[in-house]
């Protein structure tokens, strides 16, 4: 579950507690809430709380379409950090549904997408510490009295 709101909480309760309705009805309201006043963040768990809970309900074609708008959503905005719930998602969506192949093609992005940012990072540091510390040029006010 997406850790950003009420309605997750409301949804993560009642799948925990087996009720799978009535997360539908949460998710409905949280989408028409958006709706009316968008945030991409929120468009973002949306799309993940809903893939979940379809899935977790055996609406695995529906899952599949509601993870990949919210993985092009984030490849859109550039939130990349979103992008390994959504795919876990999908992997399970694409198992439930035999579809192995799929699934190993989803494992297979999510690992070289967050080993390329990894090694983003990395560079990022190594380039970071080799160049050399920028110096203020001082400049000296003496007044002669």
């Amino acid at each position: 579950m997406v850790r950003t709101g009420s309605s997750d909480d409301v949804v993560g309760a009642h799948m925990v507690g087996g009720d799978l309705e009535a997360p539908g009805e949460a998710l409905e309201a949280t989408r028409v809430m958006l709706a009316r006043f968008p945030t991409s963040r929120q468009q973002i768990a949306l799309s993940s709380s809903r893939g979940r809970w379809l899935v977790r309900t055996g609406r695995l074609d529906e899952a599949i379409l509601e993870l990949c708008d919210g993985l092009d959503l984030c490849e859109t905005i550039g939130r990349p950090g979103e992008r390994l719930e959504l795919l876990a998602a999908l992997v399970d969506a694409h198992e439930g549904r035999g579809d192995l192949a799929a699934a190993l093609r989803t494992l297979h992005v999510a690992t070289t997408q967050q080993n390329d940012r990894a090694a983003d990072r990395r560079a990022d540091l190594v380039s970071s510490s080799a160049t050399p510390p920028t110096t203020r040029s001082s400049t000296s006010t003496t007044s002669s009295v």
